[in-house]
């Protein structure tokens, strides 16, 4: 199974003008959280693993490939558990920060001609799991560590924490000396993942949310299932690998095309372009282990003193937003 987690630093950001059912009686407000790159998500993962029902969108909550680790006693625990270790330790003052800026740009195209029919913040009001309040934004450094603690704890296997463009940029510049013998950064490894492996898709963003049950026709194909399993097996960029990412791409961009013309009011529609690691390309959060640690082995890492416990790889899965198409032909 390849799964994804999205939790605190997960979602985008929150739509107040379209909130979501209310989860919890003792929050005090629930905006529908907004993700950046659904269809690829959707393409890419097996299971969309989220923190909590609050930090998925509301479309999305029912679908059978989602879970929610606030549903299991054990794993609501260990969440706990990580968050308090987490914490309790002493942290460096980040010299790097989520860009509002590029929050606005993205959440600008995004939303389209029609932004007065949202209202997109990028963080949540205190929100209540079991005994502990938290609170969700894409735009903390600490909340994006935190979900690697998590992941870590809970021994996420074959699992990509999901962070949104601000954070990962903030992170790539923060984290940049501390990952420099990993190469998981370098310039040569982002750039071939970009070029061999993007898989290029179209997205929607409706009042209601970025799904729709139309796009189950394209995360059932074959190639689409073959796709995943080439992302959770490969060592490197194949050309297999790249010919599946560009038939799906083209695929993608049909069928959304034909759901805003027939099904959406405003059909505004913007081009994501991002990939989960391919482990030969982008390794996990203990790099020194290379394809070993796909297999399950624990693999302790360290960034200054924060310390992540296993195998759970971080992917800069959305690269960019609105590029030009150049799918292969």
């Amino acid at each position: 199974m390849n799964a994804a987690f999205i939790g605190l630093a997960g979602p985008f950001g929150y739509d107040y003008r379209n909130p979501a059912p209310l989860v919890d009686r003792r929050d005090i407000s629930s905006p529908n959280p907004v993700l950046e790159n659904v269809l690829g998500l959707l393409l890419c993962y097996d299971e969309l693993v989220f923190l909590a029902p609050q930090f998925c969108p509301a479309d999305m909550r029912e679908l059978p490939y989602v879970r929610f680790l606030s549903d299991d006693i054990a794993s609501a625990m260990a969440v706990g558990t990580a968050l308090a270790e987490f914490d309790s330790t002493s942290h460096d003052r980040w010299t790097a920060q989520p860009s509002f800026d590029l929050f606005a740009e993205i959440s600008a195209e995004m939303q389209g001609p029609e932004a007065e029919m949202f209202a997109i913040d990028n963080h949540t009001h205190g929100l209540h799991i079991g005994r502990l309040e938290v609170s969700g934004s894409g735009m903390s450094l600490d909340n994006a560590l935190r979900d690697l603690w998590i992941a870590a704890e809970l021994g996420l296997s074959h699992t990509d924490v999901i962070f949104g463009s601000p954070a990962q940029e903030a992170l790539n510049t923060e984290l940049e000396l501390e990952l420099a013998n990993s190469q998981y950064f370098s310039a040569t490894k982002r750039s071939a993942a970009t070029q061999l492996a993007a898989l290029q898709v179209p997205n929607i963003l409706s009042p209601s949310g970025s799904y729709h049950e139309g796009l189950e026709t394209i995360r059932d194909r074959w190639d689409v299932a073959e796709f995943r399993e080439y992302l959770l097996s490969a060592d490197a960029p194949t050309e297999d690998g790249v010919a599946l990412a560009n038939e799906i791409s083209r695929a993608a961009f049909a069928k959304v095309d034909d759901l805003a013309r027939r099904y959406l009011k405003a059909p505004h529609v913007f081009r994501s372009v991002g990939i989960p690691a391919v482990r030969g390309i982008l390794n996990s959060i203990a790099p020194a282990l290379g394809s070993a640690v796909a297999v399950g082995l624990d693999a302790p890492f360290r960034l200054g003193d924060r310390e992540f416990k296993n195998e759970a790889r971080w992917a800069p899965f959305v690269v960019a937003l609105n590029q030009p198409q150049d799918i292969q032909k």
